[in-house]
């Protein structure tokens, strides 16, 4: 269903009475302010795209908090070298849960965690239940001697790998041992962590329990929350693994890493060309992240009044915003526009948020403020003010939040009812933006993704020089949205679309993919992902940002590295959370111009 309001299809959870009961009283104003999908779907906005309240890791950690779970360590016998066990019981309500890692011997080797490598730091299961010692003794040795071949059992939720940070690592762990704190600057300018992602293999994989088997009631039923805390995971295992092996090698000289320090410690990550398959793969997941996110900026911004509590609310989290942008380093590449770029601009927001305080001015602020973030003609301060908004939205976003399974359940089928006229109907409603690519040129064309063999991911040839064009991975929407609308304006407009699928059936994902532009918004990244100039990374920060990636840094248009839960709670002596997860870290660090005097 679409109006003058909102010329996009509405849906159809976000009903007027749902929308009345969350507060929202002015429903045509609510649907005039959600954004076009020509801004929302574009690379440039997805590339400026930030962690929100709405993320998965965040997500998750609310959830562990609201519902008190546990981790504590149970095992950490590792020996001056490295080598050893750290096992931790997590208790999630009525379920048990085990995380196990074993961890190698340090080396002088900067692993870059690669999926074709068979070497790694550390190794990690997490299992269901409480396992026995000796049977984690048992699944390490499984996983660290057949990395690729190795096979667990449906109690095994999943696999996972991490690296050292060679740089930072060591550094910390001798510091330790000397009784001293390691420098936070030195941490900091590292990227904030001392261990690095290299991967999670479940879901059926290695013969782990499936994802989807998980009833809905399991604690991580939610989507992303069973590998997303397993990397939460291995930022404990980071910190234990240092303590333990400074006090192996100094027991009477050791420290234990400072509270401060070990809370801003974060998990790096870095992730390439893949994701980009990934948004095309999953048009109903992309659309219903978005819908939530929008849903909750639109609320946002027609609120005629702000309430002083809120106005304080979003001047904290501005603070705390252009702190941690003064202290991120560049990035090289041109089009990511520069931290101190967007400190600069938050920071005359949060001039602008001061005086309309002052001045008792508080009427529309949110959508005065929003406008005037996207009038400076900075992509990354807009997104950026757009996830603080979602964060003093915090009550309207948490039950949106709630609608993501019944949207990402959207169903995706072909209507036999449909005809070649109705769908080229769509094509020409919804898909204008594809329709209007020249896909004629040799630019247009340029590069195609394939699944690589020797690496086992997605990578990205360039089609005039690299063989396996013709095993290529689906991103190319634009094209066979092209193509198809060309064959149907050869038939009659009644033609039953089952009748032309069954002479042409390698158009059903076409057309499936087409019908659910009727039911969901914002469900296609609106560009010619095969053009020489579309850049990968925009893609990918954009899949981050959802994950919960807090600041990213493209060292390369194909990949991107960034943190995960830096500066998030701990365990306390209870072993629960002791707070909700903060938007960004708070830690006393010194500026980079400091770190590097």
């Amino acid at each position: 269903m679409t109006d003058t309001a909102f010329p996009l299809p509405k849906p159809a959870l976000l009903t007027a009475d749902w929308l009345r009961a969350q507060g929202v009283e002015d429903g045509e104003g609510f649907w005039r302010a959600l954004r076009p999908e020509a801004v929302v779907c574009a690379p440039a906005t997805m590339r400026a795209a930030k962690s929100t309240r709405l993320g998965f890791t965040n997500s998750l950690m609310r959830r562990m908090r609201r519902e008190g779970w546990t981790i504590t360590l149970r095992l950490s016998d590792l020996q001056a070298t490295g080598e050893g066990m750290i096992v931790y019981d997590i208790a999630a309500g009525e379920r048990a849960f085990t995380f196990l890692a074993w961890c190698e011997a340090g080396g002088e080797e900067d692993r870059l965690g690669r999926f074709y490598e068979v070497d790694y730091d550390f190794y990690g299961s997490l299992r269901e239940g409480r396992t026995p010692t000796a049977q984690a003794r048992d699944e390490a040795e499984r996983m660290r001697r057949n990395v690729w071949r190795g096979r667990t059992d449906n109690g095994c939720l999943g696999w996972t790998v991490a690296n050292r940070s060679k740089r930072l690592f060591a550094d910390v762990v001798e510091t330790l041992a000397a009784g001293r704190q390691p420098d936070p600057g030195r941490i900091a300018e590292g990227g904030g962590y001392i261990l690095r992602n290299a991967g999670w293999y479940g879901n059926g994989r290695h013969g782990s329990r499936s994802w989807l088997s998980l009833p809905a009631d399991h604690p991580f039923a939610a989507p992303y929350h069973v590998d997303l805390f397993a990397l939460y995971m291995w930022r404990l295992v980071a910190a234990e693994a240092a303590n333990t092996i400074a006090a192996r090698r100094a027991p009477q000289r050791a420290v234990r890493l400072d509270a401060g320090i070990a809370g801003y410690l974060g998990v790096g990550n870095s992730s390439g060309i893949g994701m980009v398959a990934t948004l095309v793969r999953w048009p109903t997941w992309f659309a219903s992240y978005n819908v939530l996110r929008e849903t909750v900026i639109a609320r946002a911004v027609i609120r005629d009044s702000v309430a002083p509590e809120a106005a304080a609310r979003m001047a904290g989290l501005l603070a705390q915003t252009i702190a941690f942008y003064d202290r991120q380093p560049a990035s090289d590449l041109p089009g990511i526009e520069s931290p101190a770029g967007l400190s600069r601009g938050l920071a005359r927001l949060a001039e602008t948020l001061r005086a309309r305080v002052q001045a008792k001015d508080m009427g529309f602020l949110w959508r005065d403020l929003a406008e005037a973030a996207k009038a400076a003609g900075s992509a990354e301060v807009s997104e950026q003010f757009n996830a603080l908004l979602i964060e003093v939205e915090a009550e309207f976003a948490d039950a949106v939040e709630g609608l993501l399974g019944a949207l990402m359940n959207t169903p995706r089928g072909i209507d036999p009812a449909a005809t070649a006229g109705d769908i080229r109907r769509i094509i020409a409603g919804r898909y204008g933006w594809a329709l209007a690519l020249d896909l004629t040129t040799p630019e247009s064309r340029a590069h195609f993704w394939y699944k690589s063999e020797e690496n086992g991911e997605n990578r990205r040839g360039e089609r005039a020089v690299d063989a396996g064009a013709e095993r290529e991975t689906f991103v190319d929407v634009a094209g066979i949205v092209q193509e198809l609308d060309r064959r149907l304006a050869a038939l009659p407009a009644e033609t039953p679309i089952a009748d032309f699928l069954l002479t042409w059936p390698e158009y059903t994902n076409a057309v499936a993919r087409i019908l659910l532009a009727t039911r969901l918004p914002y469900s296609e990244v609106q560009a010619n992902i095969l053009h020489r100039d579309f850049l990968p990374m925009d893609g990918i920060r954009y899949l981050l940002s959802i994950y919960g990636l807090q600041y990213s840094l493209p060292y390369s248009t194909r990949w991107v590295r960034g943190v995960f839960y830096q500066g998030a709670p701990l365990p306390g002596a209870d072993g629960r959370l002791q707070s909700d997860p903060a938007i960004f870290p708070v830690l006393d660090l010194p500026r980079p111009e400091e770190v590097s005097a």
